[in-house]
């Protein structure tokens, strides 16, 4: 169980970010029948954790890979993620991304388009500052 601070949105950004987090043992006894953890075939669920201090990133996301890659290859794993060829299954991976500031990295996957808006938005502002000028020299 913990609360987050101000700053921390969590892995996504939604209009109204989690104030705080229960463990996920308690997700059936808070929803009842309408538990997610009893749809196998519903993706929601996105993990967080934190690493020990000597800990490489590469050899956490190399054991998980290995796990994850386990469980589709097991019955239970293949029939919830609907996995029908097992070629798939040995070029599945988990990333391990830091996730000290939330969802930081947005600005990254978004920097392109803002550009590309804001440059419209100034040709734009160009052109109507250009017929403002046309109108007051008439």
């Amino acid at each position: 169980m913990g609360i987050g601070a101000p700053e921390f949105f969590g892995v996504r950004l939604t209009e109204s970010p989690a104030d705080f987090w229960l463990p996920l043992a308690i997700e059936p006894a808070a929803k009842g029948e309408f538990s997610l953890l009893n749809k196998p075939n519903l993706h929601w669920l996105y993990v967080m954790g934190r690493l020990k201090p000597r800990i490489s990133p590469t050899h956490v996301e190399s054991k998980v890979a290995l796990e994850l890659q386990q469980w589709l290859n097991s019955g239970e794993g293949a029939s919830s993620v609907g996995y029908s060829d097992r070629s798939r299954i040995s070029k599945q991976r988990a990333l391990m991304l830091p996730a000290a500031g939330g969802v930081g990295g947005l600005a990254q996957d978004t920097r392109k388009g803002l550009r590309l808006l804001m440059a419209l938005s100034s040709v734009v502002l160009l052109i109507a500052c250009a017929n403002i000028a046309n109108l007051l020299l008439a």
